[in-house]
């Protein structure tokens, strides 16, 4: 293996090295994957469980990383927008206030309703993007 090519490979240590510090040392950012990675490592040699029971509990650990993320995916996009008010007030440094009831007066609810399920439906669709399960 080139040394220069694959340098993220190689950390610098020295005398016993256990797995956490060995996680520590690859500045792993996932507890599931870091989980797996004890799993795979030491698969079988602890002799609790079997090795295969040990694999499959890091095969579960991985999924459960994969729905963590898809998971933090859609909530990322089901953020609420802001409204043209809240920007001008962002903008402007105002605090937002209540629309004249001139505009109060010409608002549609059914528009309103429709507009609604509109992002209901966008929301889902996103969800199922995912491979997330609908909401009950």
């Amino acid at each position: 293996m080139n040394h220069l090519k694959h340098a993220h490979y190689f950390k610098e240590w020295s005398g016993k090295i256990d797995i956490y510090r060995l996680l520590d040392l690859f500045q792993t950012k996932r507890r599931p994957i870091d989980h797996a990675i004890k799993k795979l490592i030491c698969a079988g040699g602890r002799g609790q469980k079997s090795e295969l029971k040990d694999y499959q509990e890091a095969i579960d650990s991985i999924n459960r990383c994969i729905e963590m993320i898809k998971e933090d995916e859609v909530a990322s996009m089901a953020k609420p927008l802001k409204t043209q008010s809240e920007n001008l007030a962002a903008s402007t440094s105002l605090r937002p206030t209540a629309p004249p009831a001139s505009i109060m007066q010409k608002s549609n609810p059914i528009k309103t309703i429709l507009r609604s399920e509109r992002d209901d439906r966008a929301r889902l669709h996103n969800m199922q993007k995912c491979g997330l399960p609908e909401p009950e």
